[in-house]
């Protein structure tokens, strides 16, 4: 049997999109507009705001780290808020069509663990700015 040269692979190719959509943009503007004093970042990686919490036993298991960590390192939060420091103050999504009540609350659970807040809005009935206020107010975010 003769082995051949691997067959060279298809070249690929990229392109950019954009960040937000146009739903997300508005709504982003709204977020900015109800709440001034702090910045709103946008299409966050939960890979940059979690990290597994291992103890003696976890560190024990090869592999255990990663793992957990594959759990939530590929998702995305829509908004983060975030004080002058860039401390988290709360995590915000709009959910749309393609959300799932489960999905939703898993991670919200896994966010949670860490001690983070997250604020759902629906895509179909986006509030007002001053909603949003109020929303963050309740929640004791306000002073």
């Amino acid at each position: 049997m003769l082995l051949g040269r691997p067959k060279p692979e298809k070249p690929w190719r990229v392109r950019s999109r954009p960040l937000l959509t146009e739903n997300e943009l508005e709504f982003c503007h709204r977020l900015e507009d109800a709440l001034p004093e702090f910045r709103v970042m946008v299409q966050v990686s939960m890979g940059a705001i979690l990290e597994p919490d291992m103890d003696e036993e976890d560190d024990a298991e090869p592999g255990r780290f990663l793992s957990i960590r594959g759990r939530f390192a590929q998702k995305v939060v829509d908004f983060a808020i975030v004080d002058d420091e860039y401390r988290i103050v709360a995590l915000v999504e709009l959910d749309d069509s393609t959300h799932d009540a489960d999905r939703d609350a898993e991670r919200d659970r896994m966010t949670g663990m860490a001690g983070y807040l997250t604020i759902r809005y629906d895509s179909r009935d986006k509030p007002e700015p001053e909603e949003i206020r109020e929303d963050f107010w309740r929640e004791g975010l306000l002073d």
